[in-house]
């Protein structure tokens, strides 16, 4: 027992040497921890700011003035002054990258408003970059269907209809939004957990390969245990660092508990390391299972849905998604950071965790078994 937990020491301390004390590892962890201050940093202000758009106003109008200042109240939103004398010559700049949008108020648009006929509006907006686009789009048709809402209160007044009922009028309909786990729509909200938890993913992955390139790969498997050990170790710290200080410092603090977020992480890195063994056990090449798993590691947000819903997926994909560990680890931090969660709400994500578990130690002891029967067929036959 004496010499195991001495085995196990040996390994812990000698791994925790290498992670800060090798240039290579020093490099990674420094890179780790900046790029995610970069991540939160850019994305800190959960929605693009001053976007570049021109408003070509040949209306030139009380209600077209009043269009623009709507439109230029919004924080996403910064009108640039042009001398473009129509819309093909804003259209071009928009195609040239110059500018993210263009809106156009044609003459006579508030004439036909005061003669009971449609204005029009037209807005051009660079969907090329759909982050710019949605944000962009969105900010114009909030403002300007904000002042349609009170040309209309204006026109039902005139028409005898009371101020106080003027509204219910224009608007018999009243929407109440709940939206759950991101309440501003942000795509800021919705992006930064996810970077920051795939920048510790890959990192958790190539330091736990690391251990199986001859180079590097302790003496026994209690020494393993041991240098497994201090690698969860530091990724608990920098997963810990992330929750309750890098996402709390853009307004993003966790909701659930301390143990069920200090829970999640700690199986989250066992599964990452459980998916390094298998691959290394499978191609039973260290450097080969090391590129492969990386690659795979590379592909996890999209794996786990970030880009694209894993249900619009064809089936196998799907089910080849499934097999990724940072997959349910994705769904579990989108429940508990944003809402407060018990572990019986997490229950699924839990059961995921551990068929995943079991079927990589499965897979692992297999594949080391399949290839040691083929070592003694072939150490037979040469003999």
């Amino acid at each position: 027992m004496t010499k195991a937990l001495a085995d196990l020491k040996t390994g812990y301390f000698q791994q925790l040497g290498r992670l800060f004390g090798e240039r290579r590892y020093q490099i990674m962890l420094g890179l780790l921890l900046v790029m995610s201050w970069v991540a939160i940093d850019a994305y800190g202000h959960l929605v693009p700011l001053g976007l570049p758009i021109t408003v070509i106003d040949h209306d030139n109008s009380k209600i077209s003035r009043l269009a623009c200042e709507f439109i230029s109240a919004n924080r996403e939103i910064r009108i640039v002054a042009t001398s473009f004398q129509n819309v093909q010559q804003a259209e071009n700049a928009l195609a040239r990258g110059e500018l993210a949008g263009v809106v156009y108020i044609p003459e006579n648009f508030s004439r036909r408003i005061k003669t009971g006929r449609r204005g029009t509006i037209n807005v051009s907006v660079d969907m090329a970059n759909i982050v710019i686009g949605k944000n962009l789009y969105k900010a114009i048709k909030r403002s300007l269907t904000t002042l349609s809402v009170g040309v209309q209160m204006g026109i039902v007044e005139k028409m005898g209809v009371q101020k106080e009922h003027a509204l219910s009028v224009v608007m018999p309909i009243s929407v109440h939004e709940m939206t759950a786990f991101n309440p501003a729509g942000s795509y800021g909200v919705y992006i930064m957990a996810p970077m920051l938890f795939f920048f510790l993913h890959i990192y958790s992955l190539i330091t736990a390969l690391s251990l199986y390139l001859p180079l590097h790969q302790p003496l026994s498997r209690r020494n393993m245990l041991g240098a497994h050990a201090a690698i969860w170790t530091v990724c608990m710290a920098v997963g810990l660092l992330f929750v309750y200080v890098f996402l709390p410092i853009e307004g993003l603090p966790s909701q659930s508990s301390f143990f069920i977020v200090f829970g999640n992480l700690a199986v989250f890195f066992v599964l990452n390391f459980l998916f390094a063994a298998m691959t290394n056990a499978l191609f039973n090449k260290p450097m080969v299972a090391f590129e492969a798993t990386v690659i795979i590691g590379m592909l996890s947000l999209m794996f786990a849905g970030i880009t694209w819903p894993t249900k619009a997926f064809p089936t196998l994909f799907n089910w080849a998604s499934q097999a990724v560990p940072f997959t349910p680890f994705s769904v579990a931090y989108r429940m508990f950071l944003n809402s407060p969660m018990t572990w019986h709400d997490l229950a699924p994500n839990l059961w995921h965790y551990l068929v995943l578990g079991v079927s990589f130690t499965l897979l692992t002891v297999a594949a080391k078994a399949t290839w040691a029967l083929l070592r003694g067929t072939r150490s037979a036959e040469a003999a």
